[in-house]
């Protein structure tokens, strides 16, 4: 069931196969992990979001269109289907809806924020230079820390980007550029420090 594509599993998975979804979620859910982490630095947070993600996934798998069911004029709009491209959309949407239930509680966070250090992700690297990389990109601002995971990790294009964020292409590029040029400096500070 592995070899099969995102596509061809998400078509066996909408027709009732369960072991498509266990296939979708285990190909996945490393990479919306990380795309977590990198806003909320909580492992408890991350899992729970993970859930949330599949879980809407799950509810809206019906929602999922394959090339095959578009028309073309739906194909060149959306550059056709894209599995991973989607589950990213609804892992957005509910990073988005996590932000907005922080910000009602911004004492709380900010409290929580000063008494506990952040947690390291599972994975977290040896090397030092992706130790510095990572402390630098936790510096930037939420949307241009997701648009620059989103690129450099995940390997999204910036149209793909804005889909997921609801931005336009142009937009995106732009906030990717200044982010870009704000993690510059933040390492040339980390490195001065060190």
């Amino acid at each position: 069931m592995t070899a099969l594509s995102d596509e061809a599993l998400m078509d066996a998975y909408r027709a009732g196969d369960l072991r498509a979804f266990d296939a979708l979620f285990a190909r996945h859910a490393a990479a919306i992990y990380r795309f977590f982490f990198r806003s909320f630095r909580d492992a408890a947070v991350c899992e729970d979001l993970l859930q949330i993600t599949f879980l809407n996934m799950h509810r809206g798998r019906e929602t999922f269109r394959t090339v095959g069911e578009m028309s073309g004029n739906d194909v060149a709009r959306d550059g056709g289907a894209g599995v991973r491209r989607w589950i990213f959309g609804i892992a957005g949407r509910v990073r988005l809806d996590e932000w907005r239930k922080r910000k009602r509680n911004l004492e709380d966070l900010e409290r929580e924020e000063t008494t506990r250090e952040p947690e390291q992700p599972p994975d977290a690297p040896e090397d030092p230079r992706i130790a510095l990389l990572l402390a630098a990109l936790s510096k930037l601002p939420e949307i241009p820390r997701q648009i620059i995971h989103l690129h450099r990790f995940e390997e999204l294009s910036f149209r793909e980007i804005g889909d997921i964020l609801g931005l336009s292409e142009g937009a995106v590029k732009l906030r990717a550029f200044r982010g870009y040029e704000r993690l510059r400096d933040e390492l040339k500070g980390l490195e001065g420090a060190s």
